[in-house]
C-alpha cells in the first residue's frame, strides 16, 4: 500500500546491520521485551508508519524508559507522531507533521463551493459502535435526507462490508449500556439496513480489492462542494493519545469545515499543527471532556447546534486550512530528511 511510509525513511527501512533493528512503532512496542533481551550493543529504532490505528502500548512507555536508563548497551530511538512521555535517555523525534502524508491524494482537487444542497458530509466505513450510534441519530432525527451519509459496517480494515454480527454486537451494547444511561432519546428501533451513497464509484473500486492506495481515502469533490461541513468520528475516540487519520486531513485538505470527535485533546493537537477549528462558529467544547460517553453526548449536541443555526460562510478560513496541509507536507519531507540524517549520524554512518 502506498502512503504508509515516506521515501525519506527508506534508508532506515533498508538498514541491514547486525547491530541495528528498525521496526514500525506497533511492532517495536509489541516486541519490546524481546528486543530488550538482546545482549550485544544494538540500536533499536521505532519509526512511525500508518499511524491511523493510534498508539496502543501505554504500559510499555514506563518499561521503555526503565530499559533506556538501565541497559546502557542498547540505544533506543523513537520517531513518532505521538506525544510520548519518554525519558532523556531515549532519542525521541516527535513528528506530527507526518499526518500531511495524505496531501498527494487531494492536491489536485479544486475546492469550488457551489450551492449548498446538503448540510453534512459523513462517510463511515468501519463498523464502530460510536459511528453506528451516529447513524441512528441521523436516521432518527431525519438528517439523512439533508446529508451525504454512509455507514458500511466493515468488520475490520479491508475486511467484510455490511457485517451483520458487528452490527448486532454494536446495537446490543448501545441498547443495554450507552443509550439507557446517557441518551434515552435514542431508544427504540434501529434502521433496517446499512447506509450507502448513491453511485459511489470509489466504494465500487474498493470492493474490487485492486488498488495501490485505498480509494475511499479520496472523495468525490461534488460532495464537499455542495455540503456545509464534514462530521468525522476518528478511528479510536477512547484512545489515551490523539490519533488522526485521513478522514480529518481530507476535510482540511479539501477546504471543508469539519466537526471532528477524537480522543480528548484532539483539537489542541490540530491547533498546534496550525489548523483553524472554527471555534467561534462550532461548539467544540466537547473536546475538553475527558469522559468518553459524556464527550460523545456533547459532540451530538454540537451537531444539533449546527443543524439548528444559520450557516456561516467560512470558506476563506477553510482554504487557509488547505494551504496549511500543503505547508505541512513540505515540512514533513524536510523534517524526515533531517531526522534520518540525525539517526545516521548517531549510527556513525
Amino acid at each position: 500500500m502506498k502512503l504508509r511510509s515516506l521515501d525519506e525513511f527508506q534508508p532506515l527501512l533498508d538498514l541491514d546491520q547486525p547491530n541495528v533493528v528498525c521496526l514500525p512503532e506497533e511492532e517495536f512496542f509489541s516486541r519490546l521485551e524481546e528486543l530488550a533481551a538482546i545482549a550485544t550493543p544494538t540500536t533499536l529504532i521505532s519509526h512511525c508508519m500508518d499511524q491511523v490505528s493510534g498508539f496502543q502500548h501505554y504500559d510499555k512507555i514506563k518499561l521503555l524508559n526503565q530499559l533506556a536508563q538501565e541497559r546502557k548497551h542498547l540505544t533506543f530511538i523513537v520517531i513518532s507522531v505521538n506525544q510520548l512521555d519518554l525519558c532523556k535517555e531515549v532519542v525521541y523525534y516527535y513528528f506530527p507533521e507526518y499526518h500531511a502524508i495524505y496531501w498527494p491524494l487531494y492536491k489536485s482537487k479544486t475546492p469550488l463551493r457551489s450551492e449548498i444542497t446538503h448540510l453534512f458530509l459523513s462517510l463511515n466505513k468501519r463498523g464502530d459502535p460510536w459511528r453506528q450510534l451516529l447513524y441512528k441519530k441521523f436516521w432518527q432525527d431525519q438528517l439523512l435526507d439533508k446529508s451525504y451519509f454512509s455507514y458500511l459496517c466493515e468488520d475490520s480494515n479491508y475486511g467484510t462490508l455490511y457485517h451483520n454480527p458487528t452490527w448486532h454486537a454494536n446495537a446490543e451494547w448501545a441498547d443495554t449500556d450507552f443509550i439507557p444511561r446517557f441518551m434515552p432519546e435514542l431508544s427504540g428501533p434501529w434502521p433496517q439496513d446499512f447506509c450507502t451513497l448513491d453511485n459511489d464509484t470509489l466504494l465500487e473500486t474498493y470492493k474490487t480489492n485492486k488498488f495501490d492506495s485505498d480509494p475511499t481515502w479520496s472523495v468525490d469533490e461534488h460532495l464537499t462542494n455542495t455540503s456545509y461541513c464534514s462530521i468525522v468520528i476518528e478511528t479510536d475516540i477512547g484512545n489515551e493519545l490523539v490519533n488522526i487519520s485521513e478522514k480529518t486531513i481530507r476535510a482540511f485538505a479539501l477546504g471543508h469545515p469539519i466537526l471532528v470527535l477524537g480522543a480528548s485533546g484532539t483539537h489542541d493537537y490540530l491547533r498546534a499543527l496550525g489548523f483553524d477549528l472554527l471555534d467561534d462558529v462550532f461548539d467544540n467544547s466537547f473536546d475538553k471532556e475527558p469522559e468518553l460517553y459524556a464527550r460523545f453526548c456533547k459532540f451530538l449536541s454540537s451537531i444539533d447546534k449546527i443543524a439548528n443555526s444559520e450557516l456561516v460562510d467560512v470558506r476563506e478560513r477553510c482554504l487557509a486550512n488547505r494551504q496549511r496541509v500543503k505547508e505541512l507536507h513540505e515540512i514533513m519531507h524536510s523534517r524526515a530528511n533531517k531526522i534520518v540524517q540525525s539517526v545516521f549520524q548517531r549510527l556513525n554512518m
